[in-house]
């Protein structure tokens, strides 16, 4: 495998999402219809995340805690990009929080359709690290 290629996310209402995902958290639009919605994620290689609705969509609250999707993950490069950040969401009056953990620092939030969003900020630990470097990545 080289990587991923996109991941997709069943959502209520294709323009609340999109509306969501550029203009709160800036990625450029690919592609898109009323039922789907392709969107840049900011990668060197080509990786999507992509937005779509289906006829019959259970139309229920989403829940890490369903089996399935637990949250999606977005890098940031750095220090000023995380601040950066910050201030964007505060600024959108996005609710968030920001927590360290062994691999770095993870800005918290909640798209529309409650699917947790995370912008990560990698800087592992010394244990994290080495276990990186074992596996030579």
């Amino acid at each position: 495998m080289a990587g991923f290629s996109h991941v997709a996310l069943t959502v209520g209402n294709i323009e609340r999402s999109k509306t969501f995902y550029t203009d709160v958290l800036g990625m450029p639009v690919l592609d898109s219809s009323a039922t789907y919605c392709a969107l840049l994620t900011g990668s060197d290689d080509l990786s999507a995340l992509i937005l779509t609705t289906h006829d019959g969509t259970a139309f229920e609250p989403f829940s890490e805690l369903r089996i399935g999707l637990d949250h999606v993950s977005f890098a940031i490069p750095d220090e000023d990009a995380l601040a950066g950040w910050q201030q964007r969401l505060h600024d959108r009056g996005v609710p968030f929080d920001l927590r360290r953990s062994e691999w770095g620092h993870h800005l918290n939030l909640r798209d529309p359709d409650n699917v947790a969003v995370e912008l990560v900020l990698v800087q592992p630990d010394a244990d994290v690290q080495a276990t990186l470097n074992a596996a030579n990545v």
